[in-house]
């Protein structure tokens, strides 16, 4: 069996990928009617998984963790209704998740194509840079943030990257129906705060490490997207890749899944895993 794991971004959790509101914009559902196998997870703090002190999960920390299901995926080590074992994998993270995809394809050469879905180290935004500041002054302003870099035990150490359910619309719902926008702000997230705090050294060191990846690449975004903009500079850090596709979905903006457009980002999604083999 092959199929595609999948890494949902800052302030989603794992229904970005199966949208339960309309069947229409549930990609897991869409991919499966076209033949593609789709895994998807709450990352460490997210969900339905565990909640970890959020000073201790940086990106490297998640891609390990990506690196693991990998390879449970592999050899069928998993528990399930079914547990086959997967030939080929690929992996894709959309945002944050896309530099934490990176990683996990540099250090551990275990996947067959990757995809990284409005992110990138040479593409992101003032706004992006701006967000995650402020995200690390809200962590530092909790008391009970500030217990938690105390004692690595304690489930504290997250804030929302947006200020309020204003903010969140304006950076990442572009051309949106209004209920899925809604459901949208009031799923939204609080996220690691190790993760943005250690950002620049994930921003800097994740260019010259994609030199590593050796594997067909994606970069795909929205068109209007406000926090990471036109992916095509970003192709240039991929050297050693077999294949690197770029692909901006028009008329969409950070949350691509949920735009009116989304048929095109799923059809462009169905190509690139028609043509990897996934």
């Amino acid at each position: 069996m092959d199929g595609t794991l999948y890494s949902h971004g800052d302030g989603y959790g794992e229904y970005f990928w199966r949208y339960p509101g309309d069947e229409h914009y549930n990609y897991v559902e869409q991919m499966a009617r076209r033949g593609h196998v789709s895994v998807t997870i709450d990352r460490l703090g997210y969900g339905d998984s565990d909640k970890p002190n959020g000073n201790s999960i940086c990106f490297g920390v998640e891609a390990d963790v990506l690196h693991q299901i990998v390879g449970q995926l592999r050899n069928g080590s998993y528990t399930g209704d079914r547990s086959p074992r997967f030939d080929k994998v690929g992996l894709v993270g959309h945002s944050a998740s896309g530099l934490i995809v990176e990683q996990e394809a540099a250090g551990f050469h275990d996947i067959d194509a990757l995809g990284v879905l409005d992110s990138g180290e040479l593409n992101i935004t003032p706004l992006a840079l701006e967000r995650a500041g402020e995200q690390q002054v809200r962590c530092l302003a909790s008391p009970k943030n500030l217990v938690g870099l105390l004692d690595a035990r304690s489930s504290s150490g997250y804030a929302a990257l947006e200020a309020d359910a204003q903010q969140f619309r304006a950076d990442h719902i572009h051309n949106v129906d209004s209920d899925i926008a809604n459901d949208l702000v009031k799923w939204r997230t609080q996220d690691a705060c190790a993760g943005t705090r250690n950002a620049v050294q994930a921003l800097a060191g994740n260019a010259a490490r994609n030199s590593l990846i050796d594997v067909p690449v994606l970069l795909l975004a929205g068109a209007q997207d406000q926090l990471f903009s036109n992916p095509r500079p970003q192709a240039a850090t991929y050297t050693h890749s077999k294949k690197v596709t770029v692909r901006a979905v028009p008329d969409a903006g950070h949350a691509v899944a949920f735009a009116r457009t989304a048929p095109q980002f799923q059809d462009d999604m169905n190509d690139w895993l028609d043509r990897t083999g996934l």
